[in-house]
This record gives C-alpha cells, structure tokens and sequence, in this order.
C-alpha cells in the first residue's frame, strides 16, 4: 500500500532540527515555558508542500490556544468516515541540564554503539552537526544510537509520523478510512489544560477519530503497551516552631516532623492499595506507590535554626485498577488522624518533641497540586489491540506486550467515552527523561513497518 522504508535522510534531518529547538522546548515552569511552534514550523515545512492549499492530499490544521504554543492535526482522507488515528506525540520536552550530560543534549549527535561507561567526554559524531543536519551513508553493523533530548520522548515518533503522512501523501493510495497525525502540546507538564490535547477534546477536534482505532504515540520499546498509571501529585506542608538548634526542646522540627508523618501516611496508602490480581494479567511489574520527590524549607534559614515550615513534593503512582478518588480519601484522612493524634507520630530522639509543655504542636497540610492524570488499561479484544499485536508480531516475529505505571493525558477519559485507545512508541523507554537520552534507529525503522502493516490490515479489515 505505501513504502515499508523509513526514509532514513528525511528522517534524520528533521529530527536533528527537532533537537536543535529542544532548549526552547522544555517544559518546566515557571523556569522554562516550550515554544512547541518552533518544532511544529520544522514538521510544516516537510508536509505543507503535500498540503490541500498547495494542490496536495493532506489537510493541515495548526492550532496555537496560547501564542508559540502550537498543536497540529494533519489528516489523509479515504473513502468512508472510518478512522485511524496516530495521536499523543508532543512536541515539548523535559528538562536537561548540559552539565550532567556527557554529550550536548540539544544536538542530535549519533554514534555506533549505545552509551557504556567510562565515555570520552567528547564521543566521535556522524555527520557536521554545527551546520546543516547530518546525512548518514553507509552505516553497517550495530543500528546508530541517536543521542539527544527528547530523541526517545518522543521527537522521534513525531518525525516517524511526519514521514510516514509524507509518503502518504506522496503514493496516493485509496484508502477506506480516513488517517490522522495529531501532534500535541504540554504533554510534559499538562498543568495549564487550555494548551494542549485537553483543549483540543474540548474544542471537539476530536470527535471525528471516535469511528475507529486511536493510538497513543507517547510510549517506547516497540511492543504495544496495555497498561499505563494514574499519576497524583500532592504537598505535604509541616508546620513546626522556630527556634535556636540549641535549644530544641523549645522547637517543634518541621523536618523530623514530616520525615516520619510522610513515612506513616505512605504505610497507610500501600496497606490500602496493595497488589491488585489483574497487574499479573496485564504485566505491571509496579503495584500502587506513594513517594516524595523533592523537599525545601523557607529561604532565609540558619543552618543554627530551626525553620517553622518544610514542604513535601511528591507523587503517588496508581495501578489503573484503583480508582484515584480513592486513593486521595485515605491520605486526605491519615493526615487528618495525624494532626489529631500528634503525639502519635514517632520521633527520632527523646528530646524531640512534636507537641510542647506549653500545648503549641506540629500541623500538616496536603494539597493535590494539579489535575491527575488517570491511567489506563486498553481492552486487549478490540479491533484496535488485535491489529496492533497481529502488525507487531509480522515485523518482530512475537508480541511482547508491555506495561508500566507511566502516565499519559487524556487516554482514560477517551477510553471512557468509547474511543477504542492504544498505546505504542518506538523510543527507548528506559532512556526516556533520563541522562544522555538516546533513540535507536533500528527500533524507528521497525516501527515504521509496524505502522505500514498496521493501515494494510486496517484497510483490509473494512
């Protein structure tokens, strides 16, 4: 029906240009607000050229709710209003700090063999990366590893994609169904829902793709992933009593406070929420975990005194078997029990204290800090899952199916609504938000495959 190659050159180019952009498309405010139009420009001057207005077979919208911020859908038409749709790659990224990379993380750098330790501190490149992108030749033996941000979540389905409706609009085929590419912003913070794909629903640019498969280009390591988490994300505040370090019977330590009040609120949560039957059936090797990720005390303190407040980040990562409304229940009311039991909470030493002769004690507060995102398990009879694992196995001769507590946006009220979600990606799920991130072409051009048996099937299906 169309070309099973990757165009390995168009590919390459663009995702080094992709990467280029990446210091402008981290997502972590309020430091860094992404420019996601500055990929979305690059993924323009590929398709517009094939574009309706230019005489062309793709129907391209560009959508920025907030300036700079851009969402595209690029649609193929076929003969009926059935549809497949590709949706879930972003253009944004997460953080990476140059100084804890051994490679530039905003340049597209490709070597032979993936990343072993004891590294040069300047690896061999392929290809002028100052300049123009590079052009691999003749690469044999092991597939390129592709280094940089964002190479495996998930510029490198976003560029996969923009071949593959390259190609499309390039052979013509007649189709029965109608293709979409949905490109999305703010999938790495997803906090402000009048950027991205929530927006998007709520405009209802997405009702059409409700008459056949859509899948979730946001995952990695080739094999379909059944099973995504619920992702809550909260803020312990403790509240204690300054004071002189010297003096400590006269502090209630906001530190020690909630070290042990978090370590009793998590005992609850996983007592509550323990492993649930079906993460067997649907090969979650994680069950439901609260944890905290990042702690600070108000600026100004004295490492002599005692602060009066530390607060608590974290998340809680559920199993899609659980409901989240749950899960907030049970902490809501362990911190409640906590700050009427105070004198219950364990201390590390006799002398620390958290309530004092004089009855001041210890407060703690938690707060949900943004919407939820709630997981997913994809219902392994649809058309949609038996199309995917039948195409997966053709290519990679087997189908592992693959599961994690990673979260990803609106996938569960879609599923709820009854779009038939699944979930695929060809980076490295490991490499994701990680260090040295890196992609491997090889995993790419077999993705490629996938995706041309997966509309063969489809389109034979009908």
């Amino acid at each position: 029906m169309i070309p099973v190659q990757l165009d390995t050159k168009i590919f390459i180019d663009l995702l080094a240009k992709l990467v280029s952009e990446t210091q402008q498309l981290q997502n972590n405010p309020p430091n860094n607000i992404p420019k996601e139009g500055l990929a979305c420009k690059h993924v323009m001057d590929i398709l517009e050229p094939y574009s309706v207005k230019n005489n062309g077979s793709l129907h391209i919208e560009q959508i920025d709710y907030v300036k700079g911020r851009s969402n595209l859908i690029v649609k193929y038409l076929g003969t009926t209003n059935k549809t497949l749709t590709f949706a879930g790659s972003h253009f944004d990224v997460v953080s990476a700090d140059p100084k804890e990379w051994k490679r530039n993380p905003f340049k597209l750098i490709i070597e032979q063999s993936p990343i072993i330790n004891n590294l040069p501190t300047e690896p061999p490149i392929i290809g002028n990366l100052s300049g123009e992108p590079p052009i691999i030749g003749n690469l044999s033996g092991e597939s390129p590893i592709l280094y940089g941000r964002g190479t495996s979540d998930c510029l490198c389905n976003v560029a996969l994609l923009t071949d593959l409706m390259r190609q499309l609009a390039i052979e013509k085929p007649v189709l029965k169904y109608n293709i979409y590419m949905i490109v999305i912003a703010n999938e790495e913070h997803g906090g402000d829902l009048n950027v991205g794909i929530n927006h998007l629903f709520k405009d209802g640019k997405l009702t059409e793709i409700k008459n056949g498969p859509v899948y979730w280009l946001d995952s990695a390591d080739i094999f379909p992933t059944i099973a995504t988490g619920s992702h809550l994300t909260w803020k312990l505040t403790v509240n204690g009593k300054k004071g002189h370090s010297g003096h400590i019977t006269n502090t209630i330590n906001p530190i020690l406070l909630g070290m042990e009040a978090l370590k009793v609120i998590m005992g609850v949560v996983h007592k509550s929420f323990p492993k649930h039957p079906k993460e067997i059936e649907y090969q979650l090797h994680q069950s439901t975990n609260m944890k905290p990720i990042y702690v600070h005390v108000p600026e100004g303190s004295s490492v002599n005194q005692i602060p009066d407040q530390m607060t608590i980040l974290g998340d809680v990562r559920i199993v899609p078997f659980y409901k989240i409304k749950d899960v907030q229940f049970v902490i809501e009311d362990a911190v409640k029990y906590l700050n009427n039991n105070m004198k219950s909470i364990p201390t590390f030493h006799s002398v620390f204290k958290n309530v004092l002769d004089d009855n001041s004690k210890g407060y703690i507060k938690i707060e949900w800090t943004k919407d939820p995102y709630v997981g997913i398990a994809c219902d392994l009879n649809s058309i949609g899952y038996k199309l995917l694992a039948e195409s997966t196995k053709d290519i990679m001769g087997v189908n592992k199916s693959i599961a994690s507590l990673g979260s990803l946006p609106l996938v569960a009220d879609l599923q709820n609504k009854g779009y038939d979600v699944q979930i695929m990606g060809y980076g490295v799920g490991d490499m994701a938000h990680s260090n040295d991130e890196y992609c491997r072409l090889g995993d790419v051009q077999k993705g490629f495959r996938i995706l041309s048996r997966l509309l063969t099937k489809y389109n034979n299906s009908i």
